[in-house]
């Protein structure tokens, strides 16, 4: 019985490790702001998104999960969003991003402005 017990727990193991080893990239795009709501931050994607999004109306979530928040962002700066693609809600204009982790402020190249 033990010895089936750790068996199983060592199984456990083996799987979780190797799914957490097998995860891919963050998803993220650069916009500029167009619009700031009370509830998002619409967003024109600028930049060769490989999701398919590039000129596109976004409608970036301001709940982000980030411990950092949301930095000071006005119509017209540029901005990059960390998020999850799968949860995209692609029908509408403009599309919805729910699910964001972070949103940082890109400097006039395109850089990331650190916090």
């Amino acid at each position: 019985m033990k010895r089936t017990m750790v068996l199983v727990l060592l199984c456990l193991c083996a799987i979780s490790i190797c799914a957490c080893s097998h995860q891919k990239g963050q998803d993220y795009l650069n916009g500029k702001v167009l619009e700031i709501t009370e509830t998002d931050i619409i967003v024109e994607c600028i930049d060769e998104s490989r999701d398919g999004l590039t000129g596109t109306r976004i409608g970036v979530s301001k709940e982000v999960i980030s411990a950092d928040g949301i930095p000071m962002i006005e119509v017209g700066n540029e901005i990059r969003v960390i998020y999850d693609f799968s949860k995209v809600q692609k029908s509408g204009d403009p599309v919805k991003i729910p699910h964001v982790y972070a949103i940082y402020l890109l400097d006039e190249h395109g850089e990331v402005i650190p916090n």
